[in-house]
């Protein structure tokens, strides 16, 4: 008999011998000494070698949860192997990974990560001078009219990550905005899930700097997550002043076979990303990341965040220019 037929023989019989401890017959739990006759089944002849154990059933069941896990860390692996791979070897604290600063507020502490854009664009000071100019134009597109009226450093860009698409916990706000001539992206990151309420309530200090808030299917998605999040903590909902959601107006201006950020961004600003995480890969890497701690993890997260921000400026600039 080879190998894999034993193993299906053994499986069979131990899953026998398990429905006969959990469901025993009417009659009542069988004796010790009662036959398979005297219960009304048949018997099962069942060689001495494969004859299970109590040790054996629990070997068996822990064996089947081994197997379940190794099967997840392989679906994983095999869906990231470059992350996989930089997870292995001795934990890198996030602070070395993703340079930032723990940051309080009445909420509780948070991670922030500020950075000017000219630490991922080498042409960010054409991106900022693009931006305050389009500013300037008289008379605005139609459709931009009462937003232009907007000072360019009243503008808030907004762009979050979430642990899935239903209710769960949103882990990374992300926003940029003009100061001093230069953009800055300005990422409120959680470093576990306790640390969201205090991601949301900074979110909800800081707009109010702000005259007019601009997302991508913020209207859709981002805006009602936050909203939802906000009172999954019993915060006060999320205002905001004036919000320019850009997917409807690049949908009537551009038409590209879809019109996802990163379709627009390679057609429209004429970057093409070789190095980035999967948007549907992100809840699974931050899930590692808060079991291991290992801040390599959370380096192309917030790095793919950044650039959705600074594709929502480019956006603008294309679309009132």
């Amino acid at each position: 008999m080879s190998d894999e037929n034993t193993l299906r023989r053994l499986s069979r019989i131990l899953r026998q011998r398990l429905r006969e401890r959990v469901n025993p017959p009417a009659g009542g739990t069988p004796t010790a000494g009662a036959s398979a006759e005297s219960r009304g089944e048949k018997e099962t002849t069942v060689p001495a070698s494969l004859q299970p154990s109590s040790g054996l059933t629990q070997a068996a069941a822990k064996l089947a949860g081994l197997r379940r896990g190794w099967a997840q860390e392989r679906a994983d692996s095999v869906a990231n192997p470059i992350r996989s791979e930089k997870a292995q070897g001795p934990v890198v604290p996030l602070h070395e990974a993703v340079p930032g600063e723990v940051t309080k507020n009445v909420y509780g502490y948070f991670y922030r990560i500020t950075r000017p854009i000219g630490e991922l664009y080498e042409d960010a000071t054409q991106i900022v001078q693009r931006l305050q100019r389009v500013f300037t134009r008289f008379p605005p597109r139609p459709e931009l009219a009462s937003f232009m009226r907007t000072p360019p450093e009243r503008v808030l860009f907004l762009d979050i990550e979430t642990t899935g698409l239903g209710n769960t916990p949103l882990f990374l706000i992300g926003v940029a905005y003009l100061q001093d001539r230069d953009l800055l992206t300005d990422l409120f990151l959680a470093r576990d899930y306790s640390e969201e309420r205090a991601v949301l309530g900074h979110l909800s200090e800081l707009l109010p700097r702000f005259q007019a808030l601009v997302t991508f299917n913020g209207a859709t998605f981002d805006l009602p997550y936050i909203r939802n999040r906000q009172r999954h903590y019993g915060l006060p909902s999320l205002s905001v002043p004036f919000h320019l959601d850009l997917l409807p107006l690049a949908r009537r201006r551009w038409q590209f076979g879809n019109c996802k950020l990163q379709t627009l961004e390679r057609y429209v600003c004429g970057r093409v990303r070789t190095d980035d995480v999967p948007s549907a890969e992100i809840p699974a890497v931050y899930r590692r990341f808060v079991a291991t701690g290992d801040g390599r993890l959370l380096q192309p997260i917030v790095y793919h965040n950044a650039r959705d921000i600074v594709t929502l400026v480019e956006l603008l600039t294309a679309l009132a220019e």
